[in-house]
């Protein structure tokens, strides 16, 4: 995805901010039957891995 750059986010706490902040998203999806919204929970955790993980 094409990001201009006066858009673009690099601070690492910022970032992790808006995880914590807004920790459900939804991922939408297309079928058969039209679109699909599931809702997809955020999980961080900030102090394991260079930027932090997301466990999976």
């Amino acid at each position: 995805m094409y990001l201009p750059r006066a858009f673009r986010e690099d601070r690492l706490e910022i970032l992790h901010e808006l995880v914590r902040s807004h920790p459900l998203g939804l991922l939408i999806s297309s079928g058969p039957q039209g679109l699909q919204a599931s809702p997809l929970p955020f999980l961080l955790y900030p102090d394991e891995g260079e930027y932090g993980v997301q466990p999976g």
